[in-house]
Formats: structure tokens, sequence, C-alpha cells
């Protein structure tokens, strides 16, 4: 039975035109690294500290790379890039008005920070309208491991099997598989509707999925 719906965040709730690889990009100018447009899939989903573990690795990177002032310095750039691109978006609102009304609850799991997490919902109006937010920081594993959405689901009391994530990276799919909950993909830039056929369902925009649709996976 259809308890909980968890979103992700980025490419699900707070969509723009690549701002955070472009944000990225900026500061990681910075320490001498280009990482072209078909690299970038494998790090869709994982936490910050993970691809900055990766990035250090796979580029050999010598110096040490702050988490805590790279993500800083990320954000200020993504806030500045999608100050007149965030909105709320209609469709979304409408599903979770639906699910609240009828005493399902509504959370996030995301693999950024906290603090960012926040400020982006409250830009697209969602951050208000969630029972439960859980981070990377939350949690001792990132995605594709399940702990950000068995975390999530413990923050709202909540069975995983009685939960049903949205998600639109394969790494997020694949983390809400090992959780045990039903998860529908959000086709983006980054993979194709293909690609993220290991999920229950998959839809490209909000429009074309109702409340119904997603008891009906129950």
């Amino acid at each position: 039975m259809l308890q909980a719906i968890i979103f992700d965040m980025d490419g699900v709730l707070v969509i723009g035109t690549g701002y955070v690889w472009k944000s990225f990009s900026i500061v990681l100018n910075k320490y001498g690294i280009d990482i072209s447009q078909s690299d970038r899939k494998k790090y869709l989903g994982k936490s910050l500290a993970d691809q900055i573990k990766m990035w250090k690795e796979e580029y050999n990177i010598q110096q040490d790379i702050i988490l805590e002032d790279f993500a800083k310095e990320a954000l200020t750039y993504q806030l500045e890039f999608m100050k007149n691109e965030l909105h709320p978006d209609k469709d979304v609102q409408k599903l979770i008005a639906e699910a609240k009304e009828k005493g399902i609850k509504i959370a996030v799991g995301t693999s950024s920070h906290k603090e960012r997490a926040i400020t982006m919902l409250k830009l697209v109006g969602v951050f208000d309208k969630i029972d439960a937010l859980a981070t990377f920081e939350d949690v001792e594993n990132a995605k594709p491991a399940p702990d950000i959405f068995l975390k999530a689901a413990e923050l709202m009391n909540i069975q995983p099997e009685n939960c049903l994530v949205i998600e639109d990276a394969l790494n997020g799919i694949e983390a809400a598989r090992a959780a045990h909950m039903k998860v529908i993909g959000k086709v983006g830039p980054h993979h194709t509707k293909e690609e993220l056929e290991i999920a229950d369902f998959v839809f490209e925009n909000f429009d074309e999925i109702t409340l119904q649709n997603i008891e009906n996976l129950f």
C-alpha cells in the first residue's frame, strides 16, 4: 500500500539547464580539470564527497579539495545561474497536494548537502510541503546504496515496501531497488527512456502521471 512518495531533488524537483555541472566546471577548472559531457553520467546521483574522491583518483589531483568549500562555491554559482529559472512546477504541486489530501507522506532523498537542498526546495516551493528530508549528510553511504531512501522512510516512520521513489538517475533507481521500494524514472538530459526502464514506470513530464498511476503499482 502506498504510504509515502520520496522525490529525488536535482533533475526531478529542481530542473535547470545543466546548472550543476556548469558550476562544478567553473570550480574544477581551478584544478585544471575539464570533464566531458560523455563522462558525466557515471557521477549522476552520487554525493559530492564521492564525486570529489573519484575526480582526485581519475585526474590525479594532488591538491586537497575541501568538500565544504567546494560545495559553498558551487552553490553560489548555481543560485546565480538559476535565480531566473527556478519556479514551482504546477504538476508537481498538484501531485503533492493530492497525495497529502489522502494522507500520503512526502519526502525528499537527495545526494546533495542539506543546506543546498533546503535552499533549492524553498525556491521551487516544495520545502514547506515535505514531511522529511534525507541527504547524504544523514547517512554513511550515498546512492547507489539504499541508505538515503531508507533514512527518508525511517524519518517518516514508514516501511520501505510502502514507499515509492521518483528518480532521474540510474544510481538513484538502483538505490530505490536496493531499498525494496517501488520506483519510477523521470527522463532527463542524461538518460534515455530505454536506460531507465529498470524502473517500474518511466515518464518525461509530471503532467503524464497521476496519483492513481502511482497507487496502481502497489
